[in-house]
């Protein structure tokens, strides 16, 4: 080989390697109400979809909206509606080229209608058995279905490991206790350090476990919840497993579509649909007033008698700081000069606000900045931190 060849050889190669670590791997979490859709959109130019959301069309209408058109993989986490309801269109109107599920039926009209989707249109199954699916410069690494019927459709989820370059997001469906548990005793070494996790389960208090986050150990967590839903999701014992790991938590019901743009060398960057600031990080001594209390449904009327207590840590005035809701209905605090630890009740007198399922109450300061929040799960009288 001359000179001349091996100059050029070693040029591609730079210009190659160049353009590789200037593109990005992306990874959108589909607001789709209370359910679960995810697209992964690697640089080589094949797509991935990792369930559907509800029987709708907003996980198709956004893929639509986005220009995608072509779809190489679909993953179903597990059988339930809130899953797999939204792949049944992804099916029929994109065609992908392979489709992974967990492999355990389900009785359902749901699961029917995608089974029959599937077949119809001849695309190719693929059994999750601890394979690496290689995109490019990506690498799906699943998670194996531990394979138990008695064990239901939740703890037989479907989980990926995405991996690209010094970057990776863990995708782990509605897994639950049972399931970390066995990842963590059979597979240890496939649950590695991620940037980004997506909360198993919507955030519930049967999902994430405490020893499968600390393997995990996410910087940002991103749980698909639906608004005010019913399940009273995410519930406050998954909020403070985020926070025990400093995770900083991003929520489809408040953020909308999320959106995770990842170089090779492991940066990243997250843009919401909706503007939202969510802190899930404690309290710390610069923020010197904090809720306390909830009453959420008091005895009688709700309309002026739910009760938000807050607490200061240091003396200061409230003159225009005020709360909201989850739903954005706002009220002002008195102009009140509080004391160090003293405390500071705040009703909304004309009408009932806080949901009896579970809701989030903010704390704003007088130039609008989010000081502190408190999320209660409902199903009580009145929470409290």
């Amino acid at each position: 080989m001359d000179n001349n060849s091996l100059n050029l050889r070693i040029i591609s190669f730079i210009v190659l390697l160049a353009a590789a670590f200037g593109q990005e791997l992306e990874v959108h979490f589909i607001d789709v109400g209370q359910g679960d859709s995810v697209l992964i959109q690697v640089p080589s130019g094949e797509t991935v979809i990792y369930d559907g959301g509800v029987h709708t069309h907003d996980a198709f209408e956004y893929l639509n909206k986005i220009g995608v058109t072509d779809i190489t993989l679909v993953i179903a986490s597990h059988m339930h509606a809130d899953h797999i309801g939204g792949l049944i269109q992804i099916v029929e109107e994109l065609e992908p080229r392979f489709f992974m599920g967990n492999s355990f039926p389900h009785d359902t009209r749901v699961y029917e209608d995608l089974e029959r989707a599937v077949t119809a249109f001849g695309i190719h199954n693929v059994k999750p058995n601890n394979q690496v699916i290689n995109l490019g410069a990506v690498d799906l690494q699943v998670l194996p279905v531990p394979g138990f019927e008695s064990w239901g459709q939740n703890n037989n989820s479907v989980g990926i490991i995405i991996s690209y370059g010094d970057f990776q997001v863990s995708l782990t469906g509605d897994a639950e206790q049972e399931q970390f548990d066995w990842w963590l005793h059979n597979h240890p070494d496939l649950l590695v350090d991620v940037e980004v996790h997506k909360a198993s389960h919507h955030g519930s208090s049967n999902g994430d476990t405490t020893a499968g986050l600390i393997k995990l150990m996410p910087e940002t967590v991103v749980i698909g919840v639906g608004k005010g839903n019913s399940y009273g999701h995410p519930k406050q014992a998954s909020l403070r497993l985020y926070d025990s790991v400093d995770a900083e938590v991003f929520r489809t019901d408040l953020h909308g579509h999320i959106v995770v743009k990842a170089k090779l060398d492991g940066s990243y960057t997250v843009t919401t649909e909706k503007t939202f600031f969510l802190n899930s990080s404690p309290m710390t001594n610069s923020i010197d007033l904090r809720v306390e209390c909830v009453l959420y449904n008091p005895a009688g009327q709700d309309a002026g008698n739910e009760v938000i207590t807050l607490r200061s840590k240091a003396r200061l005035n409230t003159a225009l700081w005020y709360i909201e809701d989850e739903a954005g209905h706002r009220v002002y605090l008195p102009n009140s000069t509080l004391t160090e630890n003293q405390e500071l009740k705040v009703i909304f007198p004309k009408q009932a606000v806080w949901n009896n399922s579970g809701d989030t109450v903010f704390l704003f300061d007088d130039s609008g900045q989010q000081i502190d929040h408190f999320t209660y799960s409902g199903g009580n009288t009145q929470e409290c931190r």
